[in-house]
């Protein structure tokens, strides 16, 4: 009785799988190249491999455009506007200029400052050179101390190159030569 199972097994196997590989095989006759990858499984990986990297580049250059879609999309209403000639944000841009005006005023001022403090120090430099002799040479080191520039000299009101602000520092003047 064994024999009998056993050879009804195998027939209803054979059955089964015969039109299944009869069709696996006729495919694979048609498309022979799928037969070489399946057989040289390198190439199949290579392949593979070129097929994921392609795939992907097609993903990042759709992402790209979506993305330089969007920045468009968003830009478009201030581009119209520009382009009907409204200027937007008048207001920042004269707050911006206030600033630069404001700045330069404080740096004029700490300017002004230092020049005074300059002037003092060396005020008292001379006074303590001058009572004892022997500072000779430190009182000619100090005859070449150079200015601050682009800060006039101390005049008073009403001489010729004063300051009529006091406070706001004039640029120097130039000589005539340089004209």
């Amino acid at each position: 009785m064994n024999g009998f199972v056993q050879r009804m097994n195998q027939g209803i196997v054979y059955r089964t799988v015969e039109p299944i590989q009869s069709a696996i095989d006729q495919w694979l006759a048609s498309h022979w190249w799928v037969n070489f990858l399946v057989h040289h499984p390198l190439v199949l990986l290579g392949v593979v491999l070129l097929i994921i990297f392609l795939v992907s580049g097609a993903l990042r250059a759709i992402s790209r455009t979506s993305e330089s879609l969007w920045i468009l999309v968003l830009k478009l209403p201030f581009r119209l506007l520009s382009w009907l000639g409204i200027r937007s944000f008048v207001w920042w841009r004269k707050s911006q200029r206030n600033e630069t005006g404001d700045r330069l005023q404080e740096l004029l001022t700490r300017l002004e400052t230092l020049r005074e403090e300059q002037d003092a120090i060396l005020a008292e430099v001379k006074t303590l050179v001058q009572d004892k002799p022997q500072n000779q040479s430190l009182a000619k080191r100090l005859r070449n101390v150079p200015k601050l520039p682009g800060v006039p000299a101390q005049t008073q009101p009403g001489q010729p190159g004063a300051n009529p602000t006091p406070g706001v520092l004039l640029p120097p003047e130039h000589s005539s030569s340089c004209s």
